[in-house]
């Protein structure tokens, strides 16, 4: 036992010192104990004293630890809260812990006559054990002054199993805290220091894990918190779940980097890139770079991506302020700046002290660096100078490859406490997101040193080999950090934080100076041989600066488009065009096989442009079918657009053409060259499986992949609920590039990312459980709203990158909004670039125009009859259910599908073989198409808009249907706009257009849309057709939306139809958002709202829209006075809805309508309420149905019924009031 230990008696109990005379004795003792702690961070500073706050048991019995509150207050600065746990060994217990737990003694002790060491048990399994079961538990743990509470969190129930008979195992290597494992199961990391207030790693770990649902962290399980009477709490411990692990990035990175030094060993290393670093990541790495740094680059990709996934989740919290985007202030600029400005002075002046110590060849750095310092200082003054267009964000705060876990193939970001030296409000504040940036691509930097010094002290090293090591390392670590940046920019294109034009750079410039100040005040302080980096890092940044003293365009490129790369990039990227077509790769034999039977129904996995490795060489397969072909090639930006330098081989008698291309990668530009065996004809054509393609005018293909984190785990789980027949279903139809613009810049449409939250919180605002959006697919003709498709495997690139449109629909699904997307294989555009004429043949279309043109959109249609045709078209539309998790498919325009006169004049088209005008092909591909959609998910919906009576659409393929899921009541549409277009005194005499559709109503499963083709084309918007002075006009819309919601069948409403928007849509300008500022617009607004609320709260509404029995006339014969009356069933014990429609603009009162039952029938919705813009008619909540017959029923009401109304009654049998 150490001699040198305090000795401390009480007469009572150990405890007793933690609150009676022996108190002070204590005290005393703890300073020679915390300056020999790693976690205590006062061991530089002289201690004035250590005071006893609180304590609290952990665990039953005397023998438990108490966990302990310190305040340690010092001479020169502000007092800090540590806890500690500590806890009584007696007697032969004494020994065991010196020798289990050495360095744990606080203090030798005499407690109640017995001999024992006071012990600190962090180590302890009791305490750990206890600590846990407080957590699973939820116990709460008294006080003096406070108490200690524990809680779990719901992902803690799922790993809670023999949570009892996890070994706890302290880790080693902690600084700040102190890290208990148990088992593979969770980690409990016991903050040493705390202070008062949320606790950033729980506060963002919760949040991260619980709302964002982002699942490269560590999920919170628990935590434990200290909660002073009168005070904030104060987070003790965090129990989070262990991640399996490989180690850390660092030795992950330097592992790789060995990896490439060895295969570098005996090769001249090229010039590092002159090229700064946000244009580096504009180009992609040399071919021979790339062959010999692939693994490195792939994942510091990787890295990068998760990077900013992990951004963009911590930018969704738009509904909490802890985590809500803010832009810069004044006087947020103005502490970046001085902050940035005081870290230049300060370490600069530590250099100036230090440099006649350093070595010669880092002191001639140094002083190149001080002469530059009002440079620096300069450098800074652009933030005081204009507005930032970047927005504040929550951050990691101390990002680097330390930060983050390698398991398997992936990344796990841990450690969310920021500087563990910094004040919690500053660990708490939001900055730009390129903070974490900068640190990672600094820790790359750092790396980049490490791994030849780790070399140069190997017994084996050769003479030069170091400076050899040193050489190649720059050069990989400029492309490795460019791989990351450019990883990131691509994976956060359009999210909101980042900041525009050359802001980017100026701003990424200020974070990596302000890192590289800081590393070099560490490094003079304590490793004065690496003082170097960070003179590089501030020497390369000057230059960087100097020459992009010109104003620069945005780093990030035009959407759609491939920016030429710059000088400094081409330098970069010399003698860097790939080399010869290799004969490997591409789709297999079976996979071409089914190819040519028409049953290769995922053919994107194989054909088309693919990143990927073969036999260590990075590049791209390519494969294209083109079977009339007599030569095909690949020509892009990576071969100066050449013909001949890369043709591609024909695979046996399949049609397709394959090669694989070394060290062209994501990003590469490029087309299929194609001479045809026909008339010599040669065309360059677009990839008819392109993942990503430029926006017109561009027409070329751009080589991508599909990665992405998906965070809607949740909603895919219970899609088969949400999706189904029986379920609420109310759909908001948007076109994306005209559902909100910028006027300010240009009136140029929202990017995904921009859209992303903005859609989801007004969807989920106004109730709708889908969003319906216009075709996506890349089209030309920005006009034809995407129905003129050409890249049917590509979301069009005018709102950004595929993995934009993918987090597009996964923040609906987090929101609980499920996503259909139109489908258009009914035709296709006449483009060159495009599918018509692929190979100087009629491939996709078919080759007779009788039967392959279509004469009203002068559009090709494919030919259904051909195998490869269907393989095609069966892939693309599982691949939108595959790649983007799609939830529905509605299959635009299936009557010119259907029929072959479709739109044609007698002559002008060909009879099927026997003799009708039915399309037999096309119905047999429409048939195979449900089948296989609904095969591989039977959660998802396929809808059919069929505009003609075409029997069965969507009843199941076993009883002759086409096996839709659900078809658009066209009908309905028709006679109902026709219906409320009428002056309403005139109505009555066309009362049978408000009653026919229950005549057919159940032969489909119908969804009564009020879709964009309403609103365009002269027809003018839903208000404008609506008849009447402009309060009659809104009312009679509230109408028509009432009307809507209340008949059998699922609903659609195209966008600007709950703002009431007076003028025509156009897919050119912005819907109308003034309006909601204008009281009547405000209540349509509302009262789409409530309807969809009512919808979803009452079953008889959903559940059975397509049930017969759903449905029950009161009256539909009431047409002199206008008024429908009708109920809606659900299942037994669902009430039952009463709906009363009066379509004049007349109040009628004392209007009677039997019911079925009596009761209380309450008014649950009145459109002519004063909240909706309404007169306010009404019938005071409800009425007690009277024993007075009508209709044919027992009971009735006296109602009143608002002019222009709808009403709603729930009945509430007796007692449920």
């Amino acid at each position: 036992m150490d001699a040198s230990l305090s000795r401390l008696t009480t007469t009572g109990p150990w405890d007793e010192l933690l609150h009676g005379p022996g108190r002070a004795g204590l005290e005393a003792a703890l300073p020679p104990y915390l300056v020999g702690r790693r976690w205590f961070g006062g061991k530089a500073r002289r201690i004035q004293r250590v005071e006893l706050l609180d304590a609290a048991p952990v665990g039953p019995g005397p023998g438990a630890s108490r966990l302990v509150f310190l305040r340690v207050s010092y001479g020169d600065s502000a007092p800090e809260v540590y806890s500690l746990p500590l806890a009584f060994a007696p007697g032969p217990w004494a020994d065991r812990v010196h020798g289990a737990w050495p360095g744990s003694e606080v203090a030798l002790l005499e407690a109640g006559g017995e001999q024992g060491v006071l012990y600190a048990t962090d180590r302890d399994p009791a305490f750990s054990r206890a600590l846990l079961d407080a957590i699973a538990h939820g116990r709460t743990l008294k006080g003096r002054g406070g108490e200690i509470v524990a809680w779990s969190t719901r992902a803690f129930a799922r790993r809670s199993e023999g949570v009892e008979e996890l070994v706890p195992t302290p880790l080693g290597g902690e600084q700040s805290n102190t890290s208990i494992r148990f088992g593979d199961r969770m980690i409990l990391k016991l903050f040493r220091r705390t202070e008062a207030g949320p606790n950033p790693e729980l506060e963002v770990g919760a949040y991260l894990t619980e709302r964002a649902a982002f699942p490269n962290v560590p999920a919170v399980l628990g935590a434990v918190e200290y909660r002073p009477r009168g005070g904030e709490p104060h987070v003790l411990a965090l129990l989070q779940a262990f991640v399996p692990n490989r180690g850390d990035a660092w030795e992950f990175t330097l592992a790789e980097l060995s990896a490439f030094l060895d295969r570098a060993a005996g090769r001249a290393p090229p010039a590092a890139p002159a090229a700064a670093l946000v244009e580096l990541a504009g180009v992609a790495p040399p071919p021979e770079l790339r062959a010999l740094a692939a693994p490195s680059l792939d994942a510091a990709a990787l890295l990068g991506r998760r990077t900013a996934e992990l951004h963009l989740a911590l930018a969704r919290g738009v509904d909490e302020e802890a985590f809500r985007p803010e832009p810069f202030s004044r006087e947020d600029r103005r502490r970046l700046h001085d902050g940035a400005r005081a870290q230049v002075r300060a370490a600069l002046a530590l250099l100036r002290r230090r440099r006649d110590v350093l070595p010669p060849e880092v002191r001639a750095r140094a002083e190149a660096v001080l002469a530059r310092e009002d440079e620096l200082e300069l450098g800074l003054r652009w933030v005081l100078d204009r507005p930032l267009t970047a927005l504040r964000t929550r951050t990691h705060g101390d990002f680097h490859l330390g930060q983050v876990l390698r398991t398997g193939g992936d990344y796990v970001v841990i450690d969310f406490e920021g500087e563990p030296a910094r004040p919690m409000a500053e660990r708490r504040a939001k900055a730009s997101p390129l903070r974490d940036v900068a640190g990672m691509v600094r820790s790359l930097h750092y790396a980049a040193h490490a791994g030849p010094a780790r070399r140069a002290e190997r017994p084996d090293a050769a003479p030069g080999e170091a400076a050899h090591a040193q050489a190649w390392a720059r050069v990989w670590y400029a492309w490795v950090a460019a791989s990351f940046l450019r990883a990131y920019l691509d994976a956060a294109r359009g999210a909101r934080f980042l900041p525009a034009g050359g802001e980017l750079r100026e701003l990424l410039a200020l974070y990596l100076t302000e890192k590289a100040l800081y590393e070099l005040a560490y490094e003079l302080n304590n490793r004065p041989d690496w003082v170097r980096l960070p003179l590089e890092g501030i020497a390369e940044l000057l230059g960087a600066a100097e020459a992009g003293a010109r104003e620069r365009e945005d780093a990030l490129p035009t959407k759609g488009t491939r920016e030429a790369p710059r000088a400094a990039a081409r330098e970069a990227r010399e003698g860097g065009a790939p080399g010869a077509v290799l004969a490997r790769g591409g789709p297999g034999e079976l996979d071409r096989h089914l190819w040519n039977e028409g049953t290769n129904h995922r053919a994107y996995r194989t054909l088309g442009a693919h990143p990927q490795t073969i036999d260590g060489a990075a590049g791209t397969s390519f494969t294209v079918w083109a079977p009339n072909a007599e030569r095909v090639s690949v020509i892009g930006d990576f071969n100066g657009w050449d013909k001949e330098r890369h043709p591609l081989r024909r695979i046996d008698d399949s049609g397709l053409w394959q090669g694989f291309l070394p060290g062209v990668g994501k990003g590469a530009v490029y087309k299929y060259h194609l001479r045809s065996r026909e008339r010599g004809y040669a065309v360059d054509k677009a990839d008819p499986f392109g993942f990503m393609h430029e926006t017109a005018p561009g027409t070329q293909s751009i080589v991508w992949d599909l990665a992405y984190a998906w965070g809607d785990d949740a909603w895919m789980r219970a899609r088969r609920e949400r999706n189904g027949l029986a379920s609420p279903m109310s759909v908001y139809e948007v076109h994306l590039g005209s559902w909100r613009r910028v006027p300010e810049e240009g009136n140029r449409p929202l990017t995904y990312r921009e859209l992303a939250p903005l859609l989801a919180d007004h969807v989920a605002a106004l109730g709708f459980t889908h969003v319906e959006l216009l075709p996506v697919t890349e089209h030309p003709f920005y006009g034809s709203w995407g129905y003129q498709t050409t890249g049917y495997f590509a979301p069009t690139s005018r709102y950004g990158t595929p993995q934009d449109f993918m987090f597009l629909v996964d923040t609906l699904h987090q929101r609980g909004i499920g996503v259909i997307l139109d489908w258009v294989p009914s035709h296709f555009p006449t483009d060159e670039h495009g599918l018509a004429y692929f190979d100087g043949t009629h491939l996709f279309e078919h080759a007779d125009r009788r039967q392959g043109h279509h004469p009203d959109w002068d559009s090709f249609i494919f030919n259904y009859g051909r195998n490869e045709v269907r393989s095609f078209l069966l892939s693309s539309a599982l691949f939108w259910l595959d790649a983007y998790h799609a939830d529905g498919l509605r299959v635009d325009a299936v009557a010119s599908m259907l029929y072959l006169d479709y739109s044609r004049k007698h002559g002008e088209w060909i009879p099927n073989k026997y003799g009708g005008r039915e399309n037999l092909e096309a119905i047999d591909f429409l048939r195979r198409f449900n089948e296989v959609v609904y095969a591989e998910y039977p959660d998802v919906q396929t809808i059919a808009e069929e505009s003609t009576s075409w029997p069965m659409v969507s009843r199941p393929l076993y009883v002759g249907g086409l096996g839709f899921g659900m078809k658009w009541d066209m009908g309905w549409m028709h006679d109902t706009l026709a219906y409320m277009g009428h002056d309403p005194v005139f109505r009555k005499f066309h009362h049978n257009e408000v009653t026919f559709r229950m005549m057919y109503a159940f032969s489909e499963n119908f969804v009564l849309a009020l879709s964009h083709d309403e609103v365009v084309h002269g027809k003018r918007s839903l208000l404008g057709r609506m008849p009447g002075d402009a309060w009659q006009k809104l009312a009679n819309l509230r109408l028509l939306y009432a009307y809507q919601w209340a008949q059998s069948g699922k609903k659609l409403l195209f966008m600007g139809g709950e703002l009431a928007q007076g003028q025509e849509w156009s897919h050119e300008r912005s819907l109308d958002w003034h309006l909601l500022g204008i009281e009547g617009h405000a209540g349509v607004r509302t009262w789409v709202e409530d309807l969809n609320r009512l919808m979803r709260e009452n079953p008889a509404l959903h559940v059975r829209d397509f049930e017969p029995a759903g449905f029950e006339w009161i009256d539909a014969n009431d047409a002199e006075a206008s008024v429908l009356s009708f109920l809606r069933k659900g299942r037994e014990g669902d009430p039952e809805i009463l709906v009363v429609l009066n379509f004049t603009p007349v109040a009628r009162p004392n209007y009677r309508v039997g019911v079925p039952r009596g009761g209380f029938w309450r008014e649950v919705l009145n459109s002519d309420a004063q909240r909706y813009g309404g007169s306010g008619w009404g019938n005071l909540g409800g009425q007690e149905a009277a024993p007075v017959g009508a209709h044919g029923r027992l009971h009735s009401l006296s109602l009143t019924l608002p002019p222009l109304g709808a009403l709603f009654f729930r009945h509430e049998p007796a007692g449920e009031r």
